[in-house]
């Protein structure tokens, strides 16, 4: 499963992608989009994929996945 975690980090967001980071961008909501846009790629190969993003506790949750059972 291809795996991206958007994370803080001071004034901006990293993409977390197979453990090198792959993107940053000025707003969660932009490296969030990014990251499902790459994500759908996974689902042209058959595969499945997920996006969680970190929140203000640090705790990661799930934005997207590509199928029901990873929420």
């Amino acid at each position: 499963m291809d795996q991206y975690f958007v994370e803080c980090d001071r004034t901006a967001w990293k993409i977390k992608y197979e453990g090198s980071y792959v993107g940053i961008f000025p707003t969660k909501e932009m490296a969030v989009n990014w990251a499902i846009e790459r994500a759908h790629n996974a689902l042209a190969r058959g595969d499945r994929a997920l996006v969680l993003s970190q929140g203000e506790d640090q705790a990661f949750r799930v934005e997207w996945a590509s199928d029901e059972a990873a929420r």
